[in-house]
């Protein structure tokens, strides 16, 4: 991402009184860069993101066909390394990981098959962003805490405003705050985890 945009995000940070839940977080483990595009994504928020066009730039029938394809690709892979040449891929050989390919192609096409975002309602894809952010200010911080207060703080300044104006208190915009971040994280996030390991 190029440094006009973390500094876009940076200031909108600043504005929105966000800017000390970034320094923390940096202070606590994370990298700054990484944080920033994130929230460059929640930003962003890539409408859309839950159909398969936009997913993966294809129409329904060109992906099904592309995921039979790579399927017979993983079987043709897998007949040849149970020939001779499957004895070229054994270490100490610099090839070996290749020996996994047809069960990465399997997995690459059971993930294009799938819908992972469709079950988590309106706005899937700032879910998935808000998951991403969570899991990494997670591995990442000292003592793997997730920080919901300064995550919040950070999600709520880079949210666009029509992402504010869809959860109202009262008729006003309602802030998304550590109590609304631990709810989501309590509500969402095994499950966005099991989405993303594919299971």
């Amino acid at each position: 991402m190029p440094p006009s945009s973390f500094e876009a995000i940076e200031l909108l940070l600043r504005e929105n009184g966000a800017i000390r839940a970034l320094k923390d977080l940096i202070a606590a483990g994370c990298d700054r860069g990484v944080l920033l595009s994130l929230l460059h994504v929640i930003h962003s928020d890539f409408p859309g993101l839950d159909t398969q066009k936009t997913r993966t730039g294809l129409d329904s029938s060109r992906l099904k066909l592309a995921i039979k394809r790579f399927r017979q690709v993983a079987d043709e892979i897998e007949a040849i390394n149970q020939r001779h040449f499957g004895l070229e891929l054994l270490p100490p050989s610099p090839f070996t990981e290749l020996r996994n390919l047809p069960g990465q192609l399997r997995k690459y096409s059971k993930l294009l098959a799938q819908k992972p975002l469709k079950s988590l309602g309106r706005y899937p894809g700032l879910h998935a962003q808000k998951y991403y952010l969570t899991q990494y200010v997670i591995e990442c911080s000292h003592y793997h805490k997730p920080h919901d207060e300064k995550v919040a703080a950070i999600i709520d300044a880079a949210l666009p405003s029509e992402k504010r104006s869809h959860e109202t208190r009262g008729g006003s915009p309602r802030i998304y705050d550590a109590t609304a971040h631990k709810q989501w994280r309590f509500k969402n996030y095994a499950k966005l985890s099991q989405i993303f390991a594919g299971k």
